[in-house]
């Protein structure tokens, strides 16, 4: 049994009479049963029967100079400078890949990594709680605080617990326990 699928790929041997006679027949029962495939077939046939009632095209008697006078400038347009295999687009070509070969290994003709020292970070605690604003949502509080801040949190050492410096980074070199106002 034909499939539309296999009736579509092998249309053209059908419609040109290459097929087997047992296999036509098939396809013409495909053709009774199916109606996409007929619309298919009838759409193709009406196509074929326009083309061949056009009436066929006479070139004028000095087509062929003109097509072949044509022809020679397209071929001296494509012989110009930049056309010819000279070898320069090449050496370009190879020339940027070399410098790109150079650049991702140039990283790895470094003996040691560059050393970034960075800045002593620090972080204060925040503002105690008769600074902090409410936050106020359509007609009551949404958030207030509701008692002092605590700094429990605070794990510096005894020389800088007296300033309000909650958190700090420093390198380990950097001097450990000189507040920031004394640097």
């Amino acid at each position: 049994m034909v499939d539309c699928s296999h009736f579509l790929e092998e249309y053209s041997a059908f419609r040109d009479g290459e097929l087997e006679e047992r296999v036509r027949m098939q396809f013409e029962a495909h053709l009774v049963t199916c109606s996409s495939c007929a619309r298919y077939d009838r759409v193709v046939s009406e196509g074929v029967r326009l083309y061949r009632e056009f009436p066929q095209i006479q070139p004028s008697d000095d087509f062929l100079p003109r097509l072949q006078h044509r022809i020679f400038h397209v071929e001296e347009e494509m012989k110009g400078p930049g056309r010819i295999g000279s070898g320069a687009s090449a050496t370009m070509t190879m020339a940027i890949a070399a410098m790109i070969a150079l650049a991702a290994w140039i990283p790895a003709t470094r003996t040691q990594p560059p050393v970034h020292e960075l800045p002593p970070v620090a972080a204060r605690a925040p503002l105690p709680s008769a600074e902090v604003p409410a936050l106020l949502f359509r007609s009551g509080t949404l958030l207030s605080p509701s008692e002092p801040l605590r700094r429990e949190w605070n794990f510096a050492p005894a020389s800088i617990a007296g300033d309000d410096l909650f958190f700090r980074y420093s390198p380990l070199n950097a001097s450990y326990g000189v507040p920031v106002s004394q640097r």
